[in-house]
């Protein structure tokens, strides 16, 4: 009993180390996702490549960013490339 004790008490230590990494992980990719924005005065989103079509009429330069600072810089995700 002792040692079916020990054994599930180790297995959820290991489980939850397992987790915390896994989640760390996926803020960590996020916050490192490179996106592609366009540098115009107008312009207002964040885009997965610099090839969508969503970029075609920019005026500034393309420029490519992570996710997150996209995000700092008010841009939102492109309804072509992020379609759901």
């Amino acid at each position: 009993m002792k040692k079916q004790l020990l054994l599930i008490s180790f297995t959820l230590f290991l489980a939850s180390f397992s987790l915390n990494g896994t989640e760390n992980k996926i803020k960590s990719s996020t916050q490192e996702t490179k996106v592609t924005i366009c540098t115009g005065n107008s312009a207002t989103k964040y885009h997965k490549t610099n090839k969508c079509r969503g970029l075609n009429a920019c005026k500034g330069e393309k420029k490519t960013v992570t996710m997150k600072e996209a995000e700092k810089w008010g841009r939102t995700k492109c309804k072509i490339c992020y379609k759901q």
